[in-house]
């Protein structure tokens, strides 16, 4: 399965624009940026 970066950019321009779930798109990017935490492993690890 590939996908492409433009495929993503369209699904979160289009899920901000929905008005249902506008706030809940906002609230995970920011949690997504505030986070201690990855979901994707770092490319160099601190060790």
């Amino acid at each position: 399965m590939k996908i492409s970066l433009k495929s993503i950019y369209q699904w979160y321009r289009n899920a901000i624009r929905h008005p249902k779930y506008r706030w809940w798109v906002i609230l995970a990017t920011l949690v997504y940026l505030i986070s201690p935490l990855d979901l994707s492993p770092d490319i160099f690890p601190i060790a």
